[in-house]
C-alpha cells in the first residue's frame, strides 16, 4: 500500500503545460496528533447523524488583493461546505472540539482560543494558508493533523495550503470550488496514509488486504481500492461484476483518470467536475461517515460499457478501441459534449513505456502520462459552452453558436455560406431543449434562430443558411447524464445536468439565493 505525506491538486490549462500531481518532498510535514478528549459517546457525539461540519480557518492567508480573500471567503467556502455537508453526515460533536495540547498543524500555529475554548458546532477543523512557491506545479496541498485517539478515530483537524500564483491562474469558480473540496476531502480520509485508520461498520480496522489489491492491466501494475462499498459501487456504476475494485493513479493518491474521468479526486482539476458515487463510497467505507448519495453522480466517463475499457489497452496499432479515445489531433467535442476540445495526440522526443505504445511510432501517443499517454478529447481553457472554463468563451458567428447555461456541444463541419475556414471539424455550442421526445437546438443564423431537430438516434443534421453539417449523438447521450454547471454551488442535487436546487436557491447553477 502506497504512503503519502500530503497530496497536490494538479491543474490542468488545455493544451497548454501541465501541472504536475503527486508527493512533494521539499516540504516537512508535522506526523499526526491523536486526542482523547473526543470519545463516541452519547455524551460526546450525538445520537442521530448530522451533516458533517468543517470550520475553516484563515491563517496568513493572502491571495494578493482584498477581493480575492473576501471572494474566498464569502463565495468559495460556503459553496465547499455546503456540498460537504449534504454529501457526508457524521455522529456530531456535542461539545465544542477542543485542539488541546496540538499548537502545530501541518507548520501553521493553531490560534490559541482554539486551545483553550475550543472551536463551537465544529467537527473537523481545517486551516487554510498561502505561499508562494516558485518552480513547483501544483495549486494546493492537504493533509491531516489530528484524530480521535479512540471511537472510531476520526479525522479531527488538518491544514490547507494554497500556492497563491498557481491559484490565481485559474479563476473560474468551478475549479476554485472543487480544489477546496478535493483537499478537504483528502483531510477527511481520502488518502492512502489515512486507509489504516479506516473502521469497518463494527468499528474494527481493516486488515491491509481488505483495503487494496494490487493487480496487472494493460501491461502494467495498478492499485485498486477493495473496500466493500467502494468495489459494489464501481462495478455497478461500470456494468461490470469482475472489475479489480475502483482504480487509484500510478502514485497511489488519487483515482485513475484513465479509469475515472472527470472525477473531483483524479490528479487534475477537472472540466466539469463530477462528484461521483465511487468517491462517496470511498468516503462511506472509511467507517466516519454516513454518505448521502443523492448529492452523486454515476462516472459518466465509460458508464455501462462494461469490463473491456478498463482491461483492454486504449488504441492498439494506431486505431482507437472504443470511441472514448482518439487518434489524431482534430478539434471537436470534449467526451462530455460540454467544452470544446482537441485530441492530446503529440510526439515526444524520446519513445514512450512500453506499456503505452499505442502507434507503430513508439514516439507519439497523448500528452498526459496519468492519462495512460492514451490520446482523449482535451477542452480548451476558452472553450466551455456555459461560460465556465478558466477564459470566456466567445461564441462564433460563422458557426451560429450561442454560448450560455443550456448550449451543449456539438461536432461536425457546419459554416455559414459566404465563410471559409482552414479548420473543417470542429465543435460548436448550440443551446439545447431536451424536454420532448428529440432533443431541438438552436441556431443562430443571419436572419435569425433556426431550431433544429436531431434524430432520436443520432446522425446528422444540415441548417439553412450553413454549409456542411452537425452531428448530433442520439438522444440517450446528449439528453443523458452530465456534470451539472458549476456543480450546482454545492446546492443542489445534479440529475441528467440539470440542477435541483436545495430550498432558497435558485438559477441554473443554484448560484441564486431567493
Amino acid at each position: 500500500m502506497v504512503s503519502m505525506i500530503f497530496y497536490s491538486m494538479m491543474i490542468a490549462l488545455a493544451l497548454g503545460d501541465r501541472h504536475m500531481c503527486g508527493v512533494s518532498h521539499d516540504r516537512k510535514e508535522d506526523p499526526p496528533q491523536y486526542t482523547s478528549h473526543y470519545h463516541r459517546k452519547l455524551s460526546e457525539r450525538s445520537t442521530d447523524l448530522g451533516p458533517l461540519r468543517i470550520k475553516y480557518s484563515l491563517i496568513n492567508f493572502d491571495l494578493g488583493t482584498s477581493e480575492e480573500n473576501q471572494y474566498f471567503t464569502d463565495v468559495i467556502i460556503p459553496a465547499a461546505n455546503s456540498w460537504i455537508g449534504s454529501a457526508l453526515q457524521v455522529y456530531q460533536l456535542t461539545s465544542p472540539l477542543l485542539m488541546s495540547g496540538v499548537t502545530v498543524c501541518g507548520g501553521l500555529d493553531v490560534p490559541i482560543s482554539d486551545q483553550t475554548i475550543g472551536i463551537n458546532d465544529t467537527d473537523v477543523s481545517i486551516y487554510v494558508t498561502t505561499d508562494t512557491l516558485a518552480g513547483v506545479s501544483y495549486i494546493a496541498y492537504a493533509s491531516a493533523c489530528l484524530y480521535q485517539s479512540d471511537g472510531f478515530g476520526n479525522p479531527l483537524a488538518g491544514r490547507i495550503t494554497f500556492n497563491q500564483a498557481n491559484y490565481l491562474a485559474y479563476p473560474s469558480f468551478e475549479v476554485r470550488m472543487q480544489v477546496l473540496i478535493h483537499e478537504s476531502l483528502h483531510i477527511l480520509g481520502f488518502s492512502t496514509s489515512a486507509m489504516s485508520k479506516w473502521r469497518k461498520p463494527d468499528g474494527s480496522l481493516y486488515l491491509a488486504n481488505e483495503l487494496t489489491k494490487t493487480a496487472t492491466v494493460r501491461g502494467t501494475s495498478r492499485t485498486f481500492v477493495i473496500t466493500p462499498t467502494v468495489l459494489q459501487t464501481t462495478r455497478d456504476s461500470f456494468n461490470c461484476q469482475t472489475l479489480n475494485g475502483a482504480e487509484l493513479d500510478p502514485q497511489g493518491s488519487h483515482w485513475s483518470m484513465r479509469a475515472i474521468y472527470n472525477d473531483v479526486m483524479i490528479p487534475h482539476a477537472s472540466f466539469p467536475p463530477i462528484f461521483s458515487n465511487i468517491t462517496l463510497a470511498l468516503m462511506q467505507d472509511t467507517g466516519w461517515y454516513s454518505a448521502n448519495y443523492s448529492y452523486s453522480q454515476a462516472p459518466i466517463w465509460a458508464k455501462g460499457q462494461g469490463c473491456g475499457i478498463f482491461t483492454t489497452k486504449c488504441i492498439t496499432g494506431g486505431v482507437a478501441n472504443f470511441p472514448n479515445f482518439c487518434t489524431d489531433t482534430n478539434k471537436g467535442c470534449d467526451p462530455m459534449n460540454l467544452y470544446r476540445s482537441k485530441c492530446n495526440i503529440k510526439t515526444y522526443t524520446t519513445a514512450l513505456p512500453s506499456a503505452y505504445r499505442y502507434f507503430t511510432t513508439t514516439t507519439v501517443g497523448g500528452d498526459d502520462s496519468y492519462f495512460d499517454y492514451c490520446g482523449y478529447k482535451n477542452h480548451y481553457s476558452n472553450g466551455s459552452c456555459k461560460n465556465t472554463g478558466t477564459s470566456i468563451t466567445l461564441p462564433s458567428s460563422y458557426y451560429g453558436e450561442t454560448i450560455g447555461s443550456d448550449s451543449k456541444c456539438f461536432d461536425g463541419t457546419i459554416l455559414k455560406v459566404g465563410y471559409t475556414s482552414s479548420t473543417l471539424w470542429h465543435g460548436s455550442c448550440y443551446p439545447t431543449d431536451c424536454s420532448g421526445s428529440a432533443a431541438v437546438i438552436t441556431v443562430l443564423g443571419s436572419s435569425g434562430p433556426i431550431s433544429v431537430t436531431c434524430p432520436v438516434n443520432g446522425g446528422q443534421v444540415t441548417v439553412t443558411g450553413f454549409n456542411g453539417y452537425i452531428v448530433c449523438p442520439a438522444y440517450s447521450v446528449i439528453c443523458g447524464d452530465f456534470p451539472c454547471m458549476n456543480a450546482c454551488y454545492g446546492r443542489g442535487t445534479c440529475t441528467n445536468g440539470v440542477c435541483t436546487c436545495d430550498f432558497g436557491y435558485s438559477g441554473p447553477d443554484c448560484s441564486v439565493t431567493d
